[in-house]
């Protein structure tokens, strides 16, 4: 190798480029964005306030959290998420709830019901556990492991873009936040200023690290000088499609540490045996998958693939019966005009080559087609609509649909011994996950999305000492 030049030009060669000059992140901690639009502001008690002329210093302090034991930090949270849940469940902020998600009452029900299940103070101490290993155990102390010393401590300071139209979603990051001693701004979308806002009001009551380390907020998307000011944070956790996690990930600072949460979905599996061999609650189980959510969160099924048999069409349309009687329970939410022509024009093809499964008059739709190719996954529909793939072989469907970055889990209804063959297989594939009818949604302490989250969002030391010196 050349050794010729100096300090910087040789840092250059062993690092890939990366020399003093290149600390972008230290040339942007002052950085003054050149434009903060009118429609941005931060919100301090009951009123909106602009942003600061440097828009970072809006996120607090973590200190306050920092300091605070993991005991402390879960009682002071779940003392306040299930206030969170009682304000929630209003008559007036559901009914705002309803017109600005297009859930109905019963998904809100159930959205609030997922958060008084997270405010247990034994279900969020839970999220400490990252396999065999408690993280907890680990901010509060240095524990040793393999000879050398570790600990986890904060992150910092961050923001969070934040999810909208699903209540849950949205008070899931602030309590991996607070979990991991992070200060977090919270970014409201455009389309539901209603829920963070509850939140805020329910924090501006209490006077502890846990409500003073978090700030809401909001800005137009696309604000690109305000984005790369608060996106040299310490960290940025972010919600949304594939092109909204790129966007922000071109303006984010090289040492911003990056958890995103794109686009993804489930696919269902159904072997010969399951469908010979069958009973209601299966079927409920499945319906509910296919049901939660209207399939536009992130683990939802969208599509099915079933093994071909002769209790194929009996079992398809059982289960057509059970999705449809699902929904008089668990009242589907608000079907845009241009996704209810989609599904009405896929109905209309589908009966018009015997393919149409569930009746005409349902709310909910099966369809089936023969055989599955790698472009059958980018057509789907969602509002409980279950594409049906008839194939000779689950095994080799995991090739068409395998391949796709943005599966999250297959769900296996399946004899245990299909369940084994294709869980080595499935490790082929992009998924995160497998799980049983009825699993689709993550259940803890398994980790969400795939992600342990609490996990990310911490910053491991180690103590190298001791091992150097033995």
């Amino acid at each position: 190798m050349s050794r010729e030049g100096d300090s910087k030009q040789l840092q250059a060669q062993y690092r890939g480029g990366c020399r003093v000059e290149n600390m972008e992140s230290a040339d942007r901690a002052d950085d003054i964005p050149n434009e903060i639009p009118a429609e941005a502001y931060v919100l301090e008690e009951t009123e909106q306030k602009s942003f600061p002329e440097n828009p970072r210093r809006a996120i607090p302090d973590e200190q306050p959290l920092t300091d605070l034991s993991p005991d402390r930090r879960v009682e002071l949270l779940s003392e306040m998420v299930t206030v969170y849940a009682d304000r929630l469940a209003t008559a007036e902020v559901l009914e705002s709830l309803e017109e600005i998600t297009g859930e109905s009452r019963d998904m809100l029900e159930y959205d609030i019901q997922v958060i008084r299940m997270l405010s247990d103070p034994d279900v969020l101490y839970s999220m400490y556990d990252v396999g065999d290993t408690n993280l907890a155990r680990f901010i509060e102390e240095w524990r040793e492991a393999d000879g050398f010393y570790q600990r986890a401590t904060s992150l910092g300071r961050g923001v969070n873009i934040n999810a909208g139209h699903n209540v849950s979603t949205v008070v899931v990051p602030e309590i991996w936040r607070v979990l991991s001693g992070n200060a977090v701004l919270h970014k409201m979308p455009s389309s539901d200023q209603v829920t963070l806002r509850v939140l805020h009001d329910v924090y501006a009551e209490y006077d502890n690290p846990v409500a003073n380390t978090c700030r809401i907020s909001y800005w137009p998307g696309g604000s690109e000088d305000l984005e790369e000011n608060l996106f040299a944070s310490d960290y940025v956790l972010a919600w949304g499609d594939d092109p909204t996690i790129d966007a922000i990930r071109s303006r984010l600072a090289p040492t911003t540490k990056f958890v995103p949460f794109h686009f993804e979905f489930g696919t269902y599996l159904v072997d010969a045996e399951t469908q010979h061999d069958y009973d209601r609650e299966l079927l409920q189980r499945i319906a509910a998958d296919f049901s939660w959510g209207d399939q536009l969160l992130c683990f939802s099924p969208l599509v099915m693939v079933i093994e071909d048999t002769d209790a194929t069409t009996d079992f398809l349309t059982d289960l057509a019966t059970v999705l449809e009687e699902y929904e008089a329970e668990y009242k589907m939410g608000a079907v845009p005009d241009k996704e209810r022509m989609g599904i009405t024009r896929s109905k209309k093809t589908a009966r018009d080559y015997g393919n149409l499964i569930s009746d005409w008059e349902n709310k909910t739709t099966i369809v089936q087609r023969d055989g599955l190719e790698r472009s059958d996954i980018s057509e789907f529909h969602s509002f409980r609509y279950i594409q049906a793939h008839r194939v000779d072989s689950l095994e080799k469907s995991l090739d068409e649909v395998g391949h796709v970055r943005n599966l999250q889990e297959f769900i296996l209804a399946t004899s245990e011994e299909s369940r084994q063959e294709l869980r080595e297989q499935i490790l082929e594939t992009n998924a995160k996950r497998i799980v049983s009818p009825g699993g689709a949604p993550p259940t803890l302490p398994i980790p969400w999305d795939g992600k342990h989250a609490v996990n990310e969002l911490v910053r491991w030391v180690t103590d190298e000492y001791h091992h150097e010196q033995g």
